[in-house]
């Protein structure tokens, strides 16, 4: 449980107390010190309750910045072979539904 480390280290960091994260995410201080014990286990919403709280992405309770990265980029070189074999009409047509989802 890596991610039970990683919140006891962003506390430490930002010299956050239990009481202070368990009013922040609406959490019993008993609920969340037993989870940053290891005494039990959180849910997906409470983990992500918790996250949101300390203002981090819940992914990067799993992953480092550097695996990010990669993931991204392994994504992007799929999306981007796929868009490559398309015809010229196909790939505008693609880049104004992604204009358009973006906003432009």
């Amino acid at each position: 449980m890596d991610y039970i480390r990683k919140i006891n280290d962003i506390l430490q960091d930002r010299n956050l107390s239990i009481r202070q994260l368990s009013f922040r995410c609406k959490l019993s201080e008993t609920a969340l010190h037993n989870i940053l014990s290891y005494k039990s286990a959180p849910s997906v919403k409470t983990l992500k309750n918790i996250c949101d709280a300390l203002d981090i992405e819940l992914v990067k309770m799993f992953c480092t910045d550097d695996e990010l990265v990669v993931k991204n980029n392994e994504t992007a070189a799929r999306i981007l072979g796929a868009f490559n074999v398309l015809s010229p009409e196909t790939q505008n047509r693609l880049i104004w539904i992604a204009d358009r989802l973006k906003g432009n």
